[in-house]
């Protein structure tokens, strides 16, 4: 995985993408760190050779930290706590000279085979069989990570051994990088071609307007450092990366001494020592690297101008300007920035996002506000530019900061933003990620910069410096004026479209290759036929059974035959329907209302995403928009508004559902629901101003999302025939909603009146006490004030008759290329299975994810030089699909899918690999959430019918699954074969190709940018 742009600041919870310089020789530089105690100090606590440096509660995350150095040069942080989700990691600086991908593709390529685990991808393996919660590796433009996480504690322990061997002990063979990286090959007929999964993944990586932005963004401001350079691989530097210099760059920097080793979570502190000595005993400390480099800040400002990949109408421009800003921040000025960017930038208004946006110069703004790798900047301007207006860019941001500068910013806005965070922080509430995780990358970050390494988990006397600073009313205007206003480290960029640059570039490689090829000798040609070959033939060739008994498992005794059952209780306020899920929240309120959207007539569904925007952003009641930003800041944890949809299992009938959604402590649930009210029953829909701004701004970021996200496109498109429920989330998400907001957008001002017609028409359908329903997941004894609090906000909901609409299911082209500017493809097919009569259990989850690890992984990605490839199965209403993602192949992975059902079929697992793929589908089954997450999934279920009986039937099945299974659902797959459709998303070119081998591939071509 690779991480390029930088995050906002602060210590906690942030994953900042470009780091810090490495401080850290054992003997030299710890004594000089503040949280450093002197290891050779009388009476030091050794065990297992770490010897412990340091010691401390911190009551801010409610854990015990220990610092421990190693002999190695290594360094440990092991924070003690109650989390059950245990978390592991290694981070290492890892400085790229230029832009040839060797951090990437060295993070790709040390978890393909290690010492001790001498298969060919023991990460693979361990995806296919493993409770993990997460699992993966990551390259930044300074460092690599390489975290995993588990509640389960054998499998951690099994994760951290096989990610100890891999990183300090890797095989990185050449056929490794030969495969992971780039390597010549002669297609089929007879041509030089490059190949390679880093090779594709960063062509598909380098085809947006972001991306180029972000890159041209690092190059051009710190122009004389690392950060100048591309950390994932530049795909026309790539290829002159040699086996020489990629094992050298293992040998500099995967080093005891250049790593961070950090462990948490409420597994036992002296059994992790132990576990981690025999990896590190053989090492000796090293001197410390050399630090980076800084950027010498400039006399005067720059200006640099870049190009991105477009059609021939495309016209839009990105225009930013950014300023470096020479000077050091410690963890009190971290925290005062995170919130000026937060008052400055967080919504549509805040001062400076609203000065930008109310020009109408552009679509969307560009630029985060502050970030930072080693030097702190400021990064602001506009996307969506049309070229008569690039040239005001620069003076309309600058006027927006002088006029900060001038007037300075209403306290109430500094208020909301601050008790915005403060909220955030004390929740921590990470997501999906884990949240000891979240931390491992802020105390990197500190190590890095040689700071103090525990202020990334301390926050409280951060926060009370930044609070007191943000009491004057012109601390903003000031840091302005001294960080930007009067700092000439300024550059403006200018990022166009070009119709011509992916047809140059594709030019450029080809001369290479033929001029490549010009030179080479029979011999040389030999030797890449060989090459391939031996590559090919190693990939064929399945890891021996001693191989693969070296790697650690879970056994059938680690799996839990029951579900996991999250309460939920059932009441009624009149006819309204009430649930809670009564779980431990810290006294938050985590509160969802819900509303019918089934009376929505089939003309308004694509107006939703609208409608749902304008409910948080037009104002509400008596609220002006800036009024309702600054009290639900103020009051809450945040308040917003989604759609969900679904089918009930058991009636076989259809929902879906607006859900407003909000959290507050207890204290102020009251506010929070008067909040919520407001919003559903009184935005400001007449606001026009901002109602079409944020048509622009959807139709940029939907734009901007189709190359990253071209799998899931193809997917809604491809599913979008299969039913109703598929054709709404087509309608409101899919390629269709591109197609409908691109369209709206350039009528939208002339059709003002219509539009807010049929916003006002959704409301009045939709907001009523009719099909209203409320859940709340919060501590048990808060269910009552929950309870009472929504009696009372549910009497002032307007109780309209509500009148069902039917809906069908979308017709759509068969067999669909949607054609953009991109080097690489994404191609899918689905289809149902119940056009075969085929009946779904949980035994087929099992298979279908077992067909994605094993043969589409080896098929698209190991040979075919895919990102990645997957199947996607639905087992409750049977529709199975299967995608790739950034591949340079359409005809062969089509080919590849076809062949899927007999892979099944003739596919002989032994207990052990049939024991794996139950267990990783377990995990997949048990994924970790917390407890907000928890209570609303159990919601969700309630709705779809999915009880707990059906839920452990499911899970019987899975774990019961037989190899009759697999072969089982590998003949429905090859019974589909007739039934498949297609679609294909990538370039003109490609699809031609494709075309060319295969006249009746598409029947419909649609350019989609």
């Amino acid at each position: 995985m690779l991480v390029c742009l930088a995050m906002p600041h602060h210590g906690l919870f942030v994953c900042s993408s470009s780091l810090y310089p490495l401080l850290h020789n054992l003997t030299q530089v710890y004594a000089n760190l503040p949280w450093y105690d002197n290891r050779k100090r009388k009476g030091a606590v050794v065990s297992h050779q770490f010897v412990l440096t340091h010691l401390e509660e911190i009551s801010d995350i409610q854990a015990t930290v220990r610092i421990y150095s190693h002999p190695s040069g290594a360094q440990l942080v092991s924070i003690h706590n109650d989390d059950e989700n245990k978390c592991f990691g290694v981070s290492f600086r890892t400085l790229p000279a230029n832009s040839n991908g060797v951090a990437h593709i060295l993070e790709h390529s040390v978890l393909c085979g290690s010492k001790h685990f001498p298969v060919k991808s023991p990460f693979n393996e361990l995806l296919k069989g493993s409770l993990n919660t997460f699992l993966n590796a990551m390259t930044y433009p300074d460092k690599t990570i390489y975290p995993v996480a588990s509640t389960n504690l054998k499998d951690l322990y099994n994760l951290v051994d096989v990610y100890m061997d891999a990183v300090f002990h890797p095989l990185i063979s050449e056929d490794t990088l030969r495969q992971e990286g780039w390597r010549y090959e002669f297609d089929e007929a007879g041509k030089l071609i490059y190949k390679g999964i880093v090779y594709n993944e960063m062509k598909g990586a380098s085809g947006t307007a972001e991306r180029v932005l972000g890159k041209a963004l690092s190059h051009e401001l710190f122009p004389d450092t690392i950060y100048a350079n591309d950390s994932g691989g530049d795909p026309r530097v790539i290829p002159s990366l040699s086996y020489a210099e990629f094992t050298d760059f293992h040998a500099t920097y995967y080093h005891p001494s250049n790593a961070l080793l950090y462990w948490y979570g409420d597994d036992d502190i002296e059994t992790r020592l132990g576990h981690l000595e025999p990896y590190l005993a053989n090492f000796t400390a090293q001197p410390a690297l050399a630090p980076i480099a800084k950027q010498a800040a400039w006399s005067a400002p720059r200006t640099a101008n870049y190009q991105y990949p477009a059609t021939a109408d495309e016209q839009r421009h990105h225009v930013l300007l950014a300023w470096m800003i020479d000077r050091d921040f410690d963890d009190a000025d971290n925290m005062e920035l995170m919130i000026v960017d937060h008052t400055l930038l967080n919504d549509a208004v805040a001062p400076l996002r609203k000065h930008l946006l109310d020009s109408n110069l552009g679509e969307d703004l560009s630029g985060g506000g502050f970030g930072n790798n080693l030097q702190t900047y400021f990064a602001l301007g506009l996307k969506g530019v049309a070229p008569e207006n690039v040239a005001l860019i620069a003076p309309l941001v600058r006027d927006a900061i002088a006029k900060i500068v001038t007037d300075g910013v209403d306290p109430a806005q500094i208020q909301a933003s601050i008790n915005t965070i403060e909220f955030d922080l004390r929740e921590r509430n990470t997501g999906g990620f884990p949240r000891g995780l979240a931390l491992m990358i802020g105390l990197a970050n500190q190590w890095l910069y040689g700071l103090d390494i525990l202020n990334a988990l301390r926050y409280e006397s951060a926060l009370a410096t930044a609070k007191q600073r943000l009491q004057d009313p012109q601390r903003i205007g000031q840091l302005l004026q001294s960080f930007l206003v009067n700092n000439p480290h300024m550059l403006e960029l200018v990022v166009a479209p070009d119709a011509t640059l992916n047809d140059r570039l594709d030019a450029q490689e080809a001369a290479e290759l033929v001029a490549v090829e010009a030179t080479l000798t029979p011999a040389q040609r030999d030797e890449i036929s060989a090459a391939a070959q031996r590559l090919a033939d190693w990939q064929e060739t399945p890891d021996s059974p001693e191989a693969l008994a070296t790697l650690p498992r879970l056994t059938r005794n680690d799996l839990d035959p029951l579900v996991k059952v999250t309460p939920l209780v059932h009441a009624q306020i009149g006819t309204i329907p009430v649930s809670v899920a009564p779980l431990f929240t810290s006294g938050i309120m985590y509160v969802d209302m819900g509303f019918d959207l089934r009376n929505l007539s089939a003309e308004l569904i694509p107006y939703l995403p609208l409608f749902v925007d304008a409910l948080i952003e037009t104002g509400a009641g008596q609220y002006d928009a800036v009024r309702l930003s600054q009290r639900i800041g103020t009051y809450t944890g945040g308040v917003s508004a989604t759609t969900m949809a679904g089918t009930n299992r058991q009636t076989n009938e259809y929902f879906a559902m607006l859900l407003v959604r909000g959290k507050a402590t207890s204290a102020n649930i009251g506010t929070l629901l008067d909040i919520m009210r407001d919003v559903s029953v009184a935005a400001h829909l007449d606001n026009r101003e901002r109602i079409l701004q944020l048509i622009k701004e959807d139709k940029a970021s939907r734009e901007a999302r189709i190359l990253p996200s071209g799998h899931a496109l193809i997917n809604s498109r491809l599913r979008a025939r299969y039913g109703v429920i598929q054709s709404f989330n087509e309608l409101l998400g899919g390629a269709s909603y591109i197609n409908f907001i691109r369209g709206l957008a350039a009528t939208a001002d002339a059709q003002w009146d219509d539009i807010h017609a049929k916003l006002v028409a959704i409301r009045d359908a939709v907001i009523t006490q009719a099909g209203l329903r409320f859940h709340v997941t919060c501590n048990t004894e808060l269910a009552p004030v929950a309870i009472e609090a929504f009696t009372q906000i549910a009497e002032t909901i307007p109780n309209r008759p509500a009148t069902p609409q039917s809906w069908t299911s979308l017709t759509m082209p068969s067999n669909e290329a949607l054609l953009v500017p991109a080097q690489v493809n994404y191609v899918g097919v689905a289809a149902p299975l119940s056009a075969i009569g085929y009946q779904c259990s949980g035994s087929d989850i099992v298979v279908n994810r077992h067909l994605s690890r094993t043969f589409l992984h080896e098929q698209i990605r190991e040979k075919g030089g895919a990102y990645g490839a997957f199947s996607v199965l639905d087992t409750r209403n049977g529709i199975v699909s299967m995608l790739s993602y950034r591949d340079p192949n359409i005809s062969k992975t089509l080919e590849t899918y076809a062949q899927a059902g007999r892979y099944l079929t003739q596919l002989q697992l032994d207990d052990d690999a049939l024991l794996q793929a139950i267990i990783g589908a377990a995990g997949d089954l048990d994924g970790y959430q917390l407890p907000d997450a928890r209570g609303f999934t159990a919601f969700i279920r309630s709705l779809s019918g999915d009880d707990d009986t059906y839920r452990q039937q499911i899970r019987t099945q899975a774990l019961q699954v037989t190899i009759s299974d697999f072969a089982r659902y590998g003949e429905a797959l090859q019974a589909l074969n007739t039934h498949w459709q297609r679609v294909v998303l990538g370039g003109d070119a490609a699809i031609q190709q494709a075309v060319a081998s295969d006249a009746g591939l598409f029947t419909t071509m649609t350019n989609l940018v």
